[in-house]
Parts: structure tokens; sequence; C-alpha cells
């Protein structure tokens, strides 16, 4: 009978150090995170607070081979519970960052991790070669706070947040610690996660926008903004992912649309003007050893524009030969037919103690007619959010990334990668108006995913000739 006494005593004292720890941790502000994937939790403030997150330096890992110790990137955003179109933002780019709250507010707090390619532009100024490619040991975040804040995993509403006991409506719902029903068991619901859907205009003005309230996995959002008066612009189809935690990665969702002025209007063909025939040039590219000796040459023809002609290491296989360089030449063919190198020479020399062989040529393939950039110019229209022009399909540093959805270029030519990834990049012509600056981009290269497929007809997009 003592033992059976004894043994309610201890199950009642284990129950009470249970309940104490589940108070403490719901009281606490801990949370943590790394730079490898996105963190989202709730706060409740229950007077004027701030928010504190700290960071440790990582490792990252470039495609030259460096190993970097730097600070994570992140963008912090929080907003009043169930009003993310009230959101704010801050960068986290250093060992700290704060975030001030209001007396009483329920917030939605998001942490989101750099890419790579936001972090090597972060980075630019530190003259690192190459781009950062993974992270190694990735950078760690830790949060404290003041004013009494509390932090879950889960929504804290008015219902699941410890009441402020100097506000005097809660002394009339705070419930008895003592009453049996805090015994009970409550079914837990299943996590899930709102997600809002935007919809804008190019210039970033709100249309409307909608929730959609989603269960762990992954979900397919589909634009539903229908009419004659809007046109999408970017793809009308975006994935979320809710994890088994309720948290959205991403947490919203936006698809832009241009709006059509007259939607209704019967429209008047407009006669196509006959173009006007381009001049060309013709360009000697010859093949020499550093003493002079010819290996080789052929002609190309061009039109005008400005070609970068690159070395095709054609003469790799050729064991008693080191190529010198240049490894390219920019060559500009102006509109009096005028070219600004008429003769490009690659060179190339003896490696030591080799022994010289004939060298056989396959000639090359008949030159590829020329085409007339304005016969087969097109107009498309950006559909991604930022577009990142480099100087060659595929290969070469980033110049800039350009906020520019929506908004029209002209279409030139299309090549395939040179990194050999099987993917179709288009040579682009355009002024984009970024952040109240307008930016002239003239022959750059981008990947066709950034840009909307039914805007133009990439089928009919000439392949460039320098890129074969």
């Amino acid at each position: 009978m003592k033992s059976t006494k004894a043994i309610r005593l201890l199950c009642a004292a284990l129950l009470t150090c249970a309940l104490l720890l589940c108070a403490a941790l719901a009281d606490g502000t801990a949370m943590e995170g790394t730079a490898s994937q996105p963190v989202e939790f709730y706060v409740y403030a229950p007077s004027a607070a701030t928010l504190t997150f700290t960071q440790e330096k990582g490792t990252l890992y470039s495609t030259a081979g460096m190993r970097n110790t730097v600070y994570g990137g992140y963008e912090i955003t929080w907003y009043p519970w169930g009003q993310p179109a009230a959101s704010r933002s801050v960068a986290f780019t250093g060992r700290t960052a704060s975030v001030a709250l209001a007396r009483g507010t329920h917030y939605t707090v998001r942490v989101t991790p750099y890419s790579m390619d936001q972090l090597q532009a972060r980075d630019a100024y530190l003259g690192y070669p190459g781009a950062y490619s993974r992270w190694i040991t990735p950078s760690e975040w830790a949060l404290t706070g003041d004013g009494g804040c509390q932090v879950s995993a889960a929504p804290l509403t008015p219902a699941t947040a410890t009441p402020n006991p100097y506000a005097y409506s809660w002394y009339t719902t705070t419930p008895n610690p003592y009453a049996y029903t805090w015994y009970t068991a409550t079914p837990r619901p299943e996590a899930s996660a709102t997600v809002y859907v935007f919809y804008r205009l190019t210039d970033g003005s709100l249309i409307t926008y909608s929730s959609e309230k989603l269960a762990p996995g992954t979900h397919l959002i589909t634009g539903k903004l229908s009419g004659s008066y809007f046109t999408p612009v970017s793809s009308n189809y975006q994935t979320v992912t809710v994890s088994a935690a309720g948290v959205a990665d991403p947490p919203s969702v936006t698809f832009y649309y241009q709006y059509n002025s007259g939607a209704y209007a019967t429209a008047v063909p407009t006669p196509t003007p006959t173009p006007t025939p381009q001049p060309g040039a013709a360009v000697e590219i010859r093949y020499k050893q550093t003493d002079g000796t010819e290996l080789y040459r052929e002609t190309r023809q061009l039109t005008q524009g400005t070609y970068m002609i690159s070395y095709d290491n054609r003469f790799d296989y050729i064991t008693w030969l080191t190529f010198c360089g240049p490894a390219s030449y920019n060559v500009t063919v102006f509109a009096d037919g005028s070219v600004s190198v008429p003769v490009v020479t690659f060179y190339f020399a003896p490696r030591t103690g080799a022994v010289a062989a004939p060298i056989y040529i396959t000639p090359s393939p008949a030159p590829v007619p020329q085409y007339d950039e304005s016969l087969t110019d097109q107009e498309a229209v950006i559909g991604a959010a930022k577009i990142y022009p480099r100087p060659q399909p595929g290969k070469g540093k980033n110049t800039f990334n350009y906020e520019a959805a929506g908004q029209k270029v002209t279409v030139h030519s299309k090549a395939l990668s040179l990194q050999n990834d099987g993917s179709w990049w288009v040579c682009i012509s355009g002024n984009l108006k970024c952040w109240g600056t307008t930016y002239v981009i003239d022959h750059e290269w981008i990947k066709t995913t950034y840009l909307n497929p039914r805007s133009y007809d990439l089928d009919a997009v000439p392949l460039d000739p320098a890129y074969p």
C-alpha cells in the first residue's frame, strides 16, 4: 500500500516537471538555423521587444578550388500574423542583425539564406576568382530576444500565447493550472501552411491576391487570373513545398501580367517595311608558329555587328605544339562594310624536346551563311524576376543582374551552352529600366528559361555563327 502511494507521488512529480519544462520552452526565444535552408517561425511580443540574430562564419568552396571563410547572407522578413502584405525585411550579412517588434503583436518571421549567386555578388569586391559553388561548412545563426518574447514553430495566436499579466482582459481568461482539463490529451491538428498568391503588373503594382491552405508536401500553384485585359509574362505555374512542421517554401508566390490597353479593339495590320541589306566583311583567321611558320588559314564572312572570335582548340591533338594565344579577339563590322580587325592570328610554339611531325588539316566545312539580324530579330518578354546576362553563352562572369520582369528585349541569335550541359542561350539587346535607371544591353547572352516562351519563337531564331 505504501509502495503504491510512493509510485503515485513519483508520477505526479514527473508530470509537474514535464509541465514546467514545456512552459519554460514556450517562454524562451531559442531558435537557430544555417545557411543551407530557410527557417520560418512565429513570435509573440507581449511588450515592445527586439530580436537579435547572431551568426558564425562558414566555409565556402569556389569553382576555382579556393575555400573562403565568410559570414552567410540572409534576408530576414517579418510581418504581423496573417498580413504578408505588411511585411518588412532586413539584410543579415554581418555578425549581427536586429528586428524591432511592437507590443502585443503576433508575428511570422522568415530567415531565407542567400543563393550562391547572391553571395558571389556580395563578395565580388574581394576579388575572389571563379564563383561560389557550395558550402563546405554552412554558417550558423542563433536568435535571442528581450521583452518576454515567445518563439514557436507553430503560429502563436491569442489562444496559444502566454497572457500578459498586466493587461486586465487576460485576467478573465487565465486558465486554472489545477483544473483537471490540463491533464486531458488533446489531438494535435495536422500542420499546414497558408500561402499567399499575388498577381502583379510588370511594374510591381498589385492587381489582386488570394491565399491557399496547404498540407505538408509539394504542391503546384496555378495562376488563376484570366480575362482579355491581362496577359501573363511569367510562368503560370510555381511549386511550393510545405514541411512536416507547416513551413512553406517559398511562403508566397507571385505571377506577373501585362495590361492589354484596348483589349477589345480591332487590330489594324501594319505593313512590314522591307529591310535594307547590311554590308558584310571578310575576316581572315591565321594559325602560326611563333617563328612565323603558317600552319593553316581560313576566312569568315561577317555581317554588321560585334563578334568574339576565339581559338577553337583544333590543334590540341598535336602533341608537339603549345598554344600561346591570344585566346580571343573582338571584331566589329561597321555599317560601311569596314572591319576593325581584318586579320586575327593565333600563335603556337614547339614543346621543348618534342619532335615535329607533319600536320594534316581537315578543311573546315563550308562557311555557314551569315544572317541579317534585321531579317530574323524577334521581340521577347522577360519572364523571370531577374536576368543575368553574360558575354558568352554559358561562360564568362555575369556582368550584372537586372530586375526586369515583363520588359521587352530583342532576340538576335541562339547557341548551345559552352558548358556542354545541353541548354540553349539567346543573344539579346534592349534598354532595361531597373531601380530608376535605364541600362543598355548590347548583344549579351542569357538562358532561354529567363524569357516567356510564348512571347517569341525559339525555333525561328538563327544559330549564331560565332558559336557553331
